[in-house]
């Protein structure tokens, strides 16, 4: 898809909060990092002191453990350098500066594990909101992941960023951002921002007849229904709580012959309208 953002893990920011430009032209294909420090309580923060060597990076105080991961492939391009960050324990976060294209995002993070149990793959995403070149920084929370563990380490999933009650999150980035990642379960390979497109039905609600008193339901679908609110109408006015993407009358009454019902979907992107 175009406008896909990547940021590979392994390329957080150096030397007290700076970051390279070139990260920020997509396709990225990787190693803009190369043998960069990072300052501790600024640019990462740790809660160990593993010596796993990191063929990389150099100079970080604790050091950041990283591997070499063959998953090359980011959808609209493959990478040239990859790692893995692992070894994480919960608390373990990385700060990335990018500069992004104006846009709605569905964000996920490609995480592995070596087993399979339910919440393995954890972490959360956070806007810094300032001081992002000091120790003393100011977070906004953006949203969360949780996942299934993947049986493998290094065998990615994307992970999706969901919000509390697990639906999904979208963001609204636009210029220099600095984001955080904590990582708190299984290893962390990249973060892929995905830009969220106008809703496009993928299937009309049909024409029904029924008899009075009956039930009938109306449904439509869409290709992409993250971010999305879903109003049904009838004969162009809003139904009061009919807001999901199906629309269900349990006793049709007589004077509902001849009515039209439709539904009218939008996102932070655009509006469509149903049949």
């Amino acid at each position: 898809q175009p406008g896909i953002f990547v940021i590979e893990a392994e390329d957080f920011n150096y030397g007290g909060g700076k970051s390279k430009p070139e990260a920020s032209q997509m396709p990225y294909l990787g190693g803009a990092y190369q043998g960069l420090s990072a300052v501790h309580n600024i640019d990462y923060h740790r809660n160990d002191s593993q010596t796993v060597a990191d063929s990389y990076r150099i100079g970080e105080q604790p050091n950041v453990p990283m591997l070499a991961n063959p998953d090359y492939d980011r959808e609209a391009w493959k990478v040239r350098v990859n790692y893995r960050l692992g070894w994480i324990t919960p608390g373990t976060w990385f700060n990335y500066t990018r500069t992004f294209p104006e846009g709605y995002y569905r964000v996920y993070a490609a995480l592995s594990h070596g087993s399979t149990g339910d919440h393995l793959l954890q972490g959360a995403m956070y806007r810094v909101v300032s001081g992002a070149d000091s120790t003393v920084q100011q977070l906004e929370l953006l949203g969360k992941f949780d996942g299934p563990g993947t049986g493998q380490w290094g065998q990615n999933a994307l992970v999706p960023m969901q919000d509390d009650q697990g639906r999904p999150v979208i963001v609204h980035l636009q210029g220099t951002v600095t984001l955080r990642f904590q990582a708190d379960s299984g290893d962390v390979d990249y973060y892929k921002f995905v830009p969220l497109l106008p809703p496009q039905i993928t299937q009309q609600p049909e024409d029904a007849t029924v008899e009075e008193n009956q039930s009938v339901e109306f449904r439509v679908e869409v290709q992409d229904p993250a971010g999305a609110f879903f109003q049904w109408q009838s004969n162009r006015v809003e139904i009061p709580g009919a807001t999901s993407a199906v629309y269900r009358i349990d006793f049709v009454p007589l004077k509902a012959n001849g009515a039209r019902y439709r539904c009218v979907i939008s996102n932070a992107v655009g509006v469509v309208s149903s049949r």
